[in-house]
């Protein structure tokens, strides 16, 4: 398991790096507080994981992260292939839809796993990655509601995440 999340945690940092270089080509409207706080928060929350909690609800958290991410990626994946395929692309806010969902499931899920289990775990661990979570959803819902619940004549936010 400890294999599994030290490679988990290898992503979490290559995603930091990813905002690194927004700074530096000075691209500012993608480095967003959500932006930041989600890459930084979650590379420390692996790092965490890695050291204290190798548990069920650890794996359970780095698998759906991990299928979110590689639907999220997918999407930017073709939408970098231009226009012509772009248009084509409807379900961005899907995507969203699909992190708060994760979000929901992780957080039901280390709820149970603390409370209905035999594994034992760190109550301060529990404490800060329920919260973390529920902030996580909470930020993504913001994103959403900023970039999906506009007015028609609007544009939607461009970066998510």
């Amino acid at each position: 398991m400890s294999y599994c999340i030290y490679v988990y945690w290898l992503g979490k940092v290559t995603e930091l790096l990813d905002t690194i270089l927004f700074v530096l080509r000075k691209k500012y409207n993608q480095v967003t507080f959500l932006h930041v706080y989600h890459h930084a928060s979650t590379m420390f929350g692996t790092y965490l994981l890695f050291l204290y909690d190798q548990s069920a609800s650890a794996i359970f958290l780095v698998f759906i992260n991990s299928l979110v991410h590689v639907v999220m990626y997918f999407y930017y994946g073709l939408s970098g292939l231009g226009p012509e395929v772009a248009k084509y692309l409807f379900w961005k806010r899907h995507i969203t839809n699909f992190q708060r969902v994760q979000f929901v499931c992780v957080f039901i899920y280390q709820f149970i796993d603390f409370f209905f289990t035999t594994c034992e775990h760190s109550a301060l661990g529990f404490l800060y990655f329920e919260l973390s979570t529920a902030f996580f959803f909470y930020l993504f819902t913001q994103f959403y509601n900023a970039s999906y619940n506009k007015p028609k004549n609007q544009k939607p936010i461009t970066k998510q995440e």
